[in-house]
């Protein structure tokens, strides 16, 4: 992995490869995060489906070179979607702690 990457007590990575291959991806291109919506508009339901098939048959390689980038956004926001709830659990806790203390603005300023 890249500087994302990192490891965590016993060595564990912080961020999955499959993930930071993802960003990587989105970020490499020119187009990626200057996409004006890119992670609040949906791909197309076949080319998102399409590019899963492909990633678990092997093809992951192809996929982060050839997906456009609305693609590998939502192929961000699916895996992140399905992490199991435990995980996130502590980002809650935060948010809802921010927003309990009225400072929103600080939960994102992008």
């Amino acid at each position: 992995g890249g500087a994302a990457g990192g490891g965590a007590a016993g060595g564990a990575p912080l961020v999955p490869a499959a993930l930071e291959a993802l960003w990587g991806a989105l970020v490499g291109r020119g187009d990626g995060l200057r996409t004006e919506g890119i992670f609040r508009v949906s791909v197309a339901e076949d080319e998102l489906q399409e590019a899963v098939q492909r990633m678990q048959g092997g093809q992951g390689g192809e996929v982060l070179q050839t997906a456009s980038a609305l693609c590998l956004a939502s192929l961000i926001k699916r895996y992140l979607r399905e992490l199991p709830s435990p995980l996130w659990r502590p980002v809650r806790e935060r948010l809802a702690a921010v927003l309990e203390a009225g400072g929103g603005e600080a939960a994102g300023g992008e």
